[in-house]
């Protein structure tokens, strides 16, 4: 019986604190981190792409059309053009990854950290890096109010 007893205190001390179990809080907030740096991953790889009026890939990309793609890399949908995004999703009191953020009038980035930004600029250029800039004023977070 102590033989088993040492074998069972021996698995659970080698396991470590790295055994205990998900809070479904811990598990939805590592789901949201997965979500927001597929997002950032997916745009990353579509630097250098033409604007393309309407595009949503894969040879080319609107602003909006950049946004769609990426999160509908990660399996998210969310509204087609700029003004819909803008009204359709939660506006965070912070950036994170992965927000939208707006400039107006009708243009739309993804904030990706340390005060940049990737995002289609406009007829004649490529998807970008550029610094957040302008972009600061308006933000939302990829979590739906309602879509009616």
């Amino acid at each position: 019986m102590w033989a088993a007893l040492a074998v069972v205190l021996a698995v659970l001390c080698a396991a470590g604190p790295a055994a205990h179990a998900e809070t479904p809080v811990e598990a939805r907030a590592e789901a949201q981190r997965t979500q927001r740096d597929g997002v950032v991953a997916f745009a990353r790889r579509q630097i250098g792409k033409p604007y393309v009026w309407g595009a949503t890939g894969p040879r080319g990309f609107d602003c909006s059309g950049l946004m769609l793609a990426a999160y509908r890399s990660v399996g998210r949908k969310i509204p087609r053009t700029t003004t819909a995004q803008l009204a359709g999703l939660r506006r965070p009191r912070d950036l994170r990854r992965g927000d939208l953020v707006f400039g107006l009038p009708h243009h739309v980035a993804m904030y990706i950290g340390h005060g940049q930004v990737i995002h289609a600029p406009a007829p004649g250029r490529r998807v970008e890096i550029a610094k957040v800039g302008w972009h600061r004023r308006y933000a939302t977070r990829t979590v739906f109010k309602s879509l009616r």
